[in-house]
């Protein structure tokens, strides 16, 4: 029993370690799917960790019944070829875009750590050769960089809340309060959808895919809380930045600084190495014969696409994302209860033989 459960645990933080890159790495996705959203922020993060966990599950259900390497198998087996393709082209989109807004991450993290002229293109270049460097260890190394990331990034957005100088409250509205579930919402669409190549690869090994999602789940509340906790404590000017869960950090000196640009660092390389790990299993299930092609092309198209800059991606690209990601992954749903039905109909066909 310990063994499956470990197992479970294994693909949940790999699963975290997918979606930490984009949903934690700045602090800026934070603000703009939960603390914008003011006191009603935590029902939007109530909402936004259930849907995640859910979500997970029912992808992690699939990959083990269908033996999917990739998202877009799973959507050609489990539904037909056609929309096979045509997850090809959603889910392919949201790689490129993941893989774009982490680099450009790390392009920010440069110019902030790095005191040179070309600190941004020293601080991509970085990003993206670590993250290379990380593909070849599998979803093991996912799931090591998960288990270091959830308490990590817990404990940090923690200690900026503590000792914080009070601020005046943010006005809030009460239209905020459907907003903030749908933001929560969008938000676990699109970060369930960024590891949903990460799901089939390291999902096909897992034990009970709902255990799977409720761990996911319940790790990604956590580290919500704590840091949507710290970002509306820290007023809109620190709100407003590119990277305001690095700033917080200023009051700390050179030393806090570092290291919370070191935590950002490694969140941003964890989610870039599931991203082009996603893309080179789409390649190869297209082209077998791409080999090492499979993973420097799509390493060199992020490059080109984060030329764009990282608060465009994220204060438009995202949301953007998540709306097509949300209907992508809700059509799954019909066939999810399908599968159920059926399941409990094979179930009662053995009994009845017996």
């Amino acid at each position: 029993m310990r063994t499956e459960v470990f197992r479970d645990i294994r693909v949940a933080l790999a699963m975290v370690a997918a979606i930490v890159g984009a949903g934690f790495a700045s602090g800026r996705e934070i603000v703009v799917f939960f603390s914008g959203m003011g006191a009603f922020s935590w029902l939007g993060i109530l909402a936004g960790s259930a849907a995640c966990g859910f979500l997970t599950g029912m992808l992690v259900h699939f990959a083990m019944r269908t033996r999917s390497a990739s998202l877009p198998q799973v959507y050609a087996r489990v539904m037909d070829e056609h929309c096979g393709d045509a997850a090809q082209m959603m889910h392919g989109g949201l790689m490129l875009l993941t893989g774009a807004v982490m680099v450009s991450g790390g392009a920010e993290l440069g110019a902030l750590t790095i005191n040179l002229h070309s600190a941004r293109l020293i601080g991509a270049g970085v990003t993206l050769l670590v993250a290379l460097a990380g593909c070849k260890w599998g979803t093991g190394a996912l799931a090591g960089m998960g288990a270091l990331l959830v308490p990590a990034i817990f404990v940090y957005y923690a200690a900026m809340l503590a000792g914080m100088p009070e601020t005046t409250p943010m006005a809030v509205s009460w239209g905020s309060l459907p907003a903030s579930a749908l933001l929560g919402g969008l938000y676990a669409a699109l970060n369930v959808a960024v590891a949903g190549g990460v799901a089939c690869m390291a999902g096909r090994s897992a034990v009970n895919p709902w255990r799977v999602g409720a761990i996911t789940g319940g790790c990604v509340m956590v580290m919500l809380m704590s840091a949507n906790a710290a970002l509306l404590s820290a007023g809109e000017a620190i709100r407003d930045q590119p990277m305001p869960g690095v700033l917080l950090a200023s009051r700390w000196g050179i030393a806090g600084f570092y290291m919370s640009a070191g935590l950002m660092f490694l969140a941003v390389v964890s989610t870039l190495c599931a991203a082009l790990s996603s893309m080179r299993e789409q390649i190869l299930s297209l082209r077998p014969a791409w080999g090492k092609g499979a993973l420097l092309l799509p390493a060199a198209l992020c490059a080109v696409i984060s030329a764009v800059g990282f608060k465009p991606l994220v204060d438009l690209g995202y949301p953007l994302m998540g709306w097509g990601c949300a209907l992508m992954l809700l059509a799954l749903l019909v066939f999810l209860k399908d599968d159920d039905s059926s399941q409990k109909s094979r179930g009662k066909s053995k009994k009845a033989a017996l």
